[in-house]
């Protein structure tokens, strides 16, 4: 008995269309579990913070302290350096603004691109390092529920900790400066949940220049977000202005006699 297989050929084409989706699926799958950055701090707080860096060519290690704010994505930190004062990270306007509180004066960078000007410390847990963020899963820390992450980044690589509501717990990694392996390590401590006032995220009125910082902020927190909303009008096409109201129905009053 001979078989025909003349109708075998667009059934074979179609698993390997189906099989050739479903690996592409698992792919995006897998790469879609590792954010691009710390996942967002679920409330506002203020914590303090130590940076250390164990550079092998150095005497001794390298402190950085510093106290850090946090508001719906606002973010503001105060550096014990001479050199830098104060940075805060405004997403919503798209700027980082560097404060020098001695001269009352400020300078404004764009947000995902400080050009010309470098942060004084590394930060995983902030938008410049551009760190992928895999969940690793729970891990209890000095009596801290904690959540793991493995970070990997162009210059960086180690493990996150953030707390249940994810803010910034811990960071024990690896930083490339110029071509050599510096040892990172980053603690907060003394954490404070609760909503921080607007004006620590602002330029000083009496700073000079206020006048011509960016005032308008755009409707959407970051980049990721105008991203989804222009993917989102691809495929649903942009959302429809309401339908007018109906003209109000005037009663009718009988007339007089």
């Amino acid at each position: 008995m001979i078989r025909d297989d003349s109708d075998r050929g667009p059934i074979r084409l179609g698993w390997l269309v189906l099989a050739v989706g479903l690996a592409a699926g698992l792919v995006a799958w897998s790469v879609g579990c590792a954010s691009a950055g710390p996942p967002r701090p679920e409330t506002g707080y203020q914590a303090r913070g130590i940076i250390q860096l164990v550079d092998p060519s150095a005497a001794s290690p390298a402190l950085v302290r510093f106290v850090e704010f946090y508001r719906t994505g606002k973010r503001r930190r105060e550096f014990d350096l001479d050199t830098v004062g104060v940075w805060i990270d405004r997403p919503d306007l798209r700027v980082t603004w560097i404060l020098n509180p001695d001269a009352k004066s400020f300078e404004e960078q764009p947000f995902w691109k400080a050009d010309g000007v470098t942060e004084p410390v590394p930060d995983p847990f902030g938008p410049r390092i551009r760190a992928h963020f895999k969940p690793l899963g729970s891990e209890i820390i000095e009596g801290v529920d904690t959540e793991k992450f493995e970070v990997e980044g162009e210059k960086i690589s180690g493990y996150a900790w953030l707390t249940r509501d994810q803010i910034p717990f811990r960071f024990s990694g690896t930083l490339d400066r110029e071509g050599s392996a510096v040892e990172l390590r980053i603690e907060y401590t003394e954490v404070d949940r609760d909503e921080q006032a607007n004006h620590l995220f602002e330029v000083p009125m009496n700073f000079a220049g206020y006048e011509t910082r960016k005032q308008k902020a755009k409707p959407y927190d970051n980049q990721a977000d105008d991203w989804v909303r222009k993917l989102k009008e691809q495929q649903w096409g942009t959302p429809s202005s309401p339908p007018p109201l109906p003209p109000p129905v005037m009663p009718q009053i009988p007339p007089m006699r």
